[in-house]
């Protein structure tokens, strides 16, 4: 079937009338009709007709996106779980540089609790402050 006879297709293999529009259309004509059928039996204007093509062409380029997204959430499983054997296997082997590190780390966990207890008290004298020297 020759491109002229065969009816438009859809990006998605739908046809048309589906919310996919084929930006590989050429026609100008074309693309309009396929956009037109988008708005329900309305006339939509040619600013409504820039915005879809442009959405779709975003689409058609964006394509496949969500797996990446998938194959990013799979690695932090992946992560998480391989964190607690490789802790212990560090505390097993190299008890050292592990005791060092737990030691900063736990020296940060002190810090923040000490930031996050204190400010309330902090932040309400401040406020205190402002408000007798009128610099709300």
């Amino acid at each position: 079937m020759d491109s002229a006879a065969r009816p438009l297709m859809a990006a998605e293999g739908g046809p048309v009338g589906s919310d996919v529009i084929d930006i590989a259309v050429v026609n100008e004509a074309q693309r309009k009709a396929q956009v037109s059928m988008l708005f329900s039996g309305r006339s939509p204007s040619e600013e409504e007709i820039r915005l879809a093509l442009k959405s779709e062409a975003f689409k058609a380029e964006h394509k496949g996106h969500e797996k990446k997204h998938f194959v990013m959430f799979l690695i932090f499983v992946a992560v998480l779980a391989m964190l607690p054997p490789t802790v212990r296997y560090w505390r097993r082997r190299h008890p050292v540089s592990y005791r060092l590190a737990k030691m900063h780390y736990v020296s940060a966990l002190e810090y923040m609790r000490f930031l996050v207890g204190w400010q309330p008290l902090v932040l309400m004298l401040l406020a205190g402050v402002f408000w007798v020297l009128g610099l709300e």
